[in-house]
């Protein structure tokens, strides 16, 4: 594979303002593989979107709006050298390959240029590959850091036992053998989540979404307003509030906070006694 057989195999990467459809580009990088583990060749461009932006994650990574200021914006000079390269390619290459290619897609659709040279490209992920080798299902883990297959899998006291029996090998691998019981709990969930999985953080004693459009950290789609918690979301879009839980896309917990919201929209405190009831209090610095 790669050079030593003849392929040519193009690697590729984007940074966009953000995750959902009108999202735009702000910078690409792309280079051949080398056959082993580097690039040779490689190019990368930044670019001036015609949205605003503005998330810690992108002030995090020197991506914010400030720092692609006095970029171009996105045209078809720019990316003609990658386009040649991407004819020029047997394969493209990228780790979770199918969000950067939509992404480029649907900007060469933006600019008024034709998508469909990306569409047919063969390509290969190490993120599918990764997938598709290495389960992620309690059965692969106990495989893996057991030794052995989980008897009975899917029977809840077999995959009670098989999930403490995974621990060791698993904390070892990933060096994490020293961390107290706190600490490993302290990875699984940080005191600023309102729910398990951190689809809504408590932001000076309010929650604030980090999901759907209405992100308070920055999707770059111009509807998140910073300091903006899930009642005001719900005052100032009442239609988004109450038809959430139709979406494509709907995350259990802050359907839950819309629906609180909505109950108490006249009166705030009421709806974050309600939260702190349903999911209990912010955390005490």
């Amino acid at each position: 594979m790669g050079p030593d057989s003849g392929e040519k195999i193009l690697v590729f990467d984007t940074e966009t303002t953000g995750l959902e459809d009108n999202d735009q580009l702000i910078q690409l990088a792309w280079g051949w593989w080398d056959g082993s583990g580097g690039l040779t060749e490689s190019h990368s461009f930044k670019c001036m979107p015609t949205i605003k932006w503005e998330s810690e994650w992108h002030d995090e990574h020197n991506l914010s709006m400030a720092d692609v200021a006095g970029h171009p914006p996105l045209s078809l000079d720019l990316l003609e050298s990658f386009i040649n390269d991407v004819e020029a390619a047997d394969y493209v290459l990228g780790y979770n390959v199918d969000f950067d290619l939509t992404v480029l897609e649907r900007e060469l659709a933006r600019i008024g240029e034709d998508p469909t040279i990306l569409s047919g490209k063969q390509f290969i992920d190490p993120m599918v590959i990764w997938n598709k080798s290495e389960g992620r299902k309690l059965v692969d883990a106990h495989k893996r850091w057991v030794g052995t297959d989980l008897e009975g899998a899917h029977d809840a006291e077999a995959d009670a036992t098989g999930t403490v029996a995974i621990l060791p090998g698993m904390l070892q691998e990933f060096g994490l053998e020293s961390l107290s019981v706190s600490e490993l709990a302290g990875m699984c969930y940080e005191k600023e989540y309102v729910d398990r999985t951190g689809k809504m953080k408590w932001v000076e004693g309010k929650p604030v979404l980090t999901c759907t459009k209405y992100n308070y950290f920055g999707d770059g789609t111009g509807n998140n307003i910073p300091g903006l918690n899930v009642w005001e979301v719900a005052k100032r879009d009442n239609w988004y509030a109450n038809n959430y839980h139709t979406f494509k896309s709907v995350h259990r917990s802050v359907n839950i906070a819309f629906r609180l919201a909505m109950g108490y929209i006249d009166d705030e405190s009421a709806f974050l006694r309600a939260m702190a009831q349903r999911f209990g209090p912010p955390s005490a610095e």
